[in-house]
């Protein structure tokens, strides 16, 4: 009897140890100091998710063009070219999708492989998911962080490809249309 409790004690002690280590990793709390302009600020981060992720934006619902025209607007506040890409893809499970990535570019000091900012728009279809986690999260912070790097003018050799990918909840079909139909795709080194 005592080996079963010794047992049972073991365990919930190391399920609150595991508790404990995930809520210590989280953030506990954004700071309301204003942060310089030069630097990424999560509490502007967050506030672009919560911009992006007021309704679920699946491919083809209302908001899904909202949310694509959003995006555009903020990057071209960064002056840089944007772009869009459509095209149809189909994947290894019969699903045809016409997606619209969006794209642009800043130019670097030198030749060399690019490095990509990648994440994907589209929230998923099958459930009321307003895409916050999945993946509003991803492009505010590609956002966040492209100004800030652009607010400091640091010169770097290497292009950056800045891509928003459309229909990845289908199955990837924005990043299958990228990758296959693209000429930047054969130009990138990295992808983060």
């Amino acid at each position: 009897m005592k080996k079963n409790y010794t047992s049972l004690l073991s365990a919930f002690l190391l399920l609150g140890f595991i508790y404990w280590v995930f809520w210590a990793l989280m953030p506990q709390s954004v700071s309301d100091q204003p942060v310089p302009m030069s630097e990424f600020s999560t509490k502007r981060a967050l506030e672009q998710v919560a911009i992006l992720s007021k309704a679920p934006h699946y491919v083809g619902s209302e908001n899904h063009k909202t949310v694509e025209l959003y995006i555009k607007e903020e990057l071209q506040k960064f002056d840089i070219d944007v772009q869009g890409q459509e095209g149809y893809t189909l994947t290894d499970w019969g699903n045809l999708v016409k997606s619209r990535n969006i794209i642009a570019r800043i130019p670097g000091t030198g030749g060399g492989k690019a490095l990509l900012l990648l994440s994907h728009y589209d929230s998923a279809p099958h459930s009321k998911s307003k895409g916050a986690s999945d993946d509003a999260v991803g492009v505010a912070t590609i956002l966040e962080g492209v100004r800030a790097f652009l607010h400091n003018k640091t010169p770097h050799k290497n292009d950056i490809i800045i891509m928003f990918s459309d229909a990845e909840e289908l199955g990837l079909n924005g990043a299958a249309n990228f990758v296959t139909r693209h000429e930047w795709a054969e130009e990138v080194g990295l992808v983060t």
